[in-house]
């Protein structure tokens, strides 16, 4: 299924803002006077803090940024869902704030991934490294139609969610939907019912109301899948 080199999605991965880090070298030794020490420089891993995996190759933006000035190289670890260092997120500093677009694929593990250890040249360098953290989770979607019959409004809500290894959405069976109902100000969604799906992805519920109302539903979200909302329907 692959198209584009492993290193490529590791890096997209290494592109969340988190937790800061302090990386510190030594100043090598002198005999002349010391200055007082310059305040640390920073450098930035930067991206969407959630992805959405939806297809078999999506490119996703990721920015890399520092204040360092004289930087020529620097470097982070991408650590896997399983806590593996999987590959390097290598940093020109000629391109500081340039937009990388790089690749994430449909078989790929589903979780969180972090950046750590970061590496700068010269080493003597003092810089604050800003680590970050993405959540990758598969895709969903979720439909809602509405037929009224009297005073009685039949809701069928449909979910799906996209499977890596098929490359393909697929019904989103025996998983729980939330449908809603908004209220009189226009604003709150109100609770109906919690249905469950069958083999389609599907569910019906069958709601009384004399006055037209709008509706949607909501699939709930997992630890490997990311919850949906369908568009309102009014009947």
């Amino acid at each position: 299924m692959r198209s584009t080199p492993r290193r490529a999605v590791t890096a997209l991965l290494a592109a969340a803002l988190g937790a800061a880090g302090l990386v510190t070298a030594a100043v090598p030794a002198s005999a002349a006077p010391v200055a007082a020490a310059a305040a640390p420089c920073s450098v930035t891993t930067g991206g969407p803090a959630r992805v959405s995996i939806d297809r078999a190759e999506q490119l996703v933006p990721v920015t890399l940024r520092t204040t360092c000035v004289g930087l020529t190289y620097a470097n982070v670890f991408v650590v896997d869902p399983r806590g593996d260092d999987i590959d390097l997120a290598e940093y020109d500093p000629a391109t500081d704030g340039a937009v990388y677009p790089l690749a994430i694929f449909g078989d790929d593990l589903p979780g969180t991934y972090r950046t750590d250890e970061l590496f700068v040249e010269p080493e003597s360098t003092e810089v604050t490294a800003t680590y970050g953290r993405t959540v990758a989770k598969f895709g969903s979607k979720a439909g809602l139609t509405a037929a009224r019959s009297g005073s009685s409004v039949t809701l069928t809500a449909c979910a799906s969610y996209y499977n890596g290894r098929r490359d393909a959405f697929v019904p989103w069976s025996a998983h729980k939907v939330t449908l809603q109902k908004l209220g009189a100000d226009g604003r709150t969604w109100e609770f109906v019912r919690t249905v469950g799906t069958n083999a389609r992805g599907c569910a019906v519920h069958t709601v009384q109301s004399a006055a037209a109302g709008t509706y949607r539903a909501t699939t709930y979200e997992t630890y490997q899948i990311f919850s949906r909302t369908s568009p309102s329907v009014r009947a």
